[in-house]
């Protein structure tokens, strides 16, 4: 039996061995992680500004907040669509207009 390594199969051989499933478990492995660190991050930081600083304080950080996860979300859609742009760009071998789309990850040397 011959086994063939390449993604010349196209979405056959990528169904076929499994290669989307696992790559969502690792990412989610990967986010689950990183939104613990999180937590745990704000408990650590939330003990250490009341003890230290205060609970007006605390209470001006608990305030800001929202408004920091507001600007990241914005960022993250940013991000996004630019990745989405780059690939278009890439997936067509237009080096050109993927580097100027902006994304540090599109300059390819």
């Amino acid at each position: 039996m011959k086994t063939d390594n390449s993604f010349g199969g196209g979405a056959a051989w990528i169904q076929k061995n499994g290669l989307i499933p696992s790559m969502f478990l690792y990412t989610t492995v990967a986010m689950i992680l990183t939104g613990f660190a999180g937590v745990i991050s704000n408990i650590i930081d939330g003990m250490i500004t009341s003890r230290v600083l205060g609970e007006d304080a605390y209470s001006s950080i608990s305030l800001l907040g929202p408004f920091v996860s507001v600007l990241l979300l914005i960022a993250g859609f940013i991000s996004t669509g630019n990745q989405v742009v780059c690939s278009k760009h890439l997936g067509k071998a237009e080096k050109v207009r993927a580097v100027r789309s902006g994304l540090p990850s599109c300059h390819q040397r």
